[in-house]
């Protein structure tokens, strides 16, 4: 079983850190849109009472340009968080494919050894055979002379 590679651990430790700085990007965006909708509450407040809103609209303005700065730094953050957990997972990938080949060529070298062996044991065998035939026509031809010595002498009798 394999676990975690170095590169691996690194693309998703760097895609932790920037989900992390992402969400502090949305809570930051969220908290200019809040002031920036009370503003804009008071925006509406003082033209019902006609005072002069145009400070407030200038400074509405610059919330809602941080806004969506920060939104887009967000996203930017989160563009980032998806790369490195798809580097993570072509690591893996890469990993489990040299894993999955040592392992086929682990294999491949027992079935040579298992098939070396077996060649040998056959040979042995055969040779042992071969052995085993020459001192059986050595026992065949002893009891075959004492036979015909047995037969040579029911004749004479």
């Amino acid at each position: 079983m394999m676990g975690i590679s170095g590169g691996s651990m690194n693309a998703l430790l760097t895609a932790g850190a920037r989900m992390e700085q992402a969400s502090m990007q949305g809570r930051v965006a969220n908290n200019v849109r809040a002031n920036a909708n009370i503003l804009r509450a008071e925006i509406k407040q003082d033209a019902g009472r006609g005072a002069s809103v145009e400070k407030k609209e200038n400074a509405l303005k610059e919330m809602e340009e941080k806004a969506d700065a920060v939104e887009n730094t967000q996203f930017s953050s989160l563009s980032e968080v998806r790369k490195s957990v798809e580097q993570a997972a072509e690591i893996n990938r890469q990993e489990a494919k040299e894993e999955a080949k040592k392992a086929e060529k682990k294999q491949e070298e027992k079935a040579k050894e298992k098939k070396a062996e077996e060649t040998k044991e056959e040979k042995a065998l055969s040779e042992k055979g071969v052995n085993e035939k020459s001192s059986g026509e050595k026992v065949n031809e002893v009891q075959g002379t004492e036979k015909t010595s047995v037969d040579h002498v029911d004749v004479l009798l």
